[in-house]
């Protein structure tokens, strides 16, 4: 075997290894909590948020790979988004 081959099947092994980043957002926190606890066994949970701003905010600063979140609550966030301007 070669040097470059031992390199390759680290990589290999490193990204079969990775696992999705995961941002949760909703607006009801036991959800949030009991959602994080299913899937911090196969994925890495790397926030939780409860509002619109913060989901935008938590999003650019942390680059997760999926966000969960309420598709009922995004009128909820947008609408009390646009009274705080």
């Amino acid at each position: 075997m070669h040097e470059s081959d031992f390199v390759g099947k680290a990589a290999e092994d490193a990204a079969e290894k990775k696992r999705p980043r995961i941002l949760l957002a909703d607006d009801d926190l036991e959800l949030i909590a009991a959602t994080c606890t299913l899937l911090q066994a196969d994925f890495d949970v790397v926030g939780k948020v409860s509002g619109g701003l913060s989901l935008v905010e938590a999003a650019f600063k942390l680059r997760p790979d999926v966000i969960v979140t309420d598709s009922h609550a995004q009128n909820e966030w947008t609408r009390s988004g646009s009274e705080d301007s």
